[in-house]
């Protein structure tokens, strides 16, 4: 994985950046560890949810409890080891 075809090309393209005078660089969404080890400056990332109906609030609670938990398990390295192994 440390040098897969994605790796290279990331690596590739951020050299190529650089060469030409590019001072920012946008990962796009999602947190990976190779983003925080390019980075100068990070900007965490926050999702608002705002039901209108019981329905709704019954949505956004499910999903304001998975982000949650997803952001739980990426920041906890053992979590996220057991996650990876079970996909």
């Amino acid at each position: 994985r440390k040098h897969s075809p994605g790796e290279v090309a990331l690596r590739l393209t951020i050299e190529a950046c650089c060469k030409n005078g590019l001072l920012r660089l946008d990962f796009s969404t999602g947190d990976a560890d190779y983003k925080r080890q390019w980075a100068d400056e990070i900007i965490e990332l926050s999702a608002i949810l705002q039901a209108r109906t019981y329905k709704g609030l019954i949505w956004a609670s499910a999903t304001a409890l998975k982000l949650a938990v997803k952001r739980l398990v990426k920041r906890t390295p053992w979590l996220h080891h057991v996650a990876l192994s079970l996909r």
